[in-house]
């Protein structure tokens, strides 16, 4: 990515499982996560998601592999157990409150 190439953040989307362990859709040294969250963003010379992609250098995508600390109660509004069952198959959308997760580091 070029220094003077503009990208805009389109969304971000979840991969997950119902297995701690097996959630996120890459590795990192062999090892997957819990959970693994793409920040999609598209080259604003293309004007929209869709003509960036069209294009090679059109996207940019940011994974982040995240764990799960169960002693942690940081995330405890997005891990409550009604919030969840609220997107409970493909497809489905809720609104979270995140700034609970993020710690002193971000």
């Amino acid at each position: 990515l070029g220094a003077q190439t503009a990208y805009e953040l389109d969304h971000f989307h979840f991969h997950w499982s119902d297995n701690d362990e097996c959630g996120s859709e890459h590795l990192f040294d062999d090892f997957k996560f819990a959970m693994e969250i793409h920040f999609v963003h598209f080259n604003r010379k293309y004007g929209t998601l869709e003509n960036a992609a069209k294009q090679p250098d059109g996207l940019a995508v940011v994974a982040v592999f995240c764990q799960l600390d169960p002693d942690s109660e940081n995330c405890s509004e997005i891990l409550n157990a009604e919030t969840i069952s609220k997107i409970n198959s493909c497809g489905l959308k809720t609104q979270l409150s995140c700034s609970s997760c993020l710690n002193d580091k971000f």
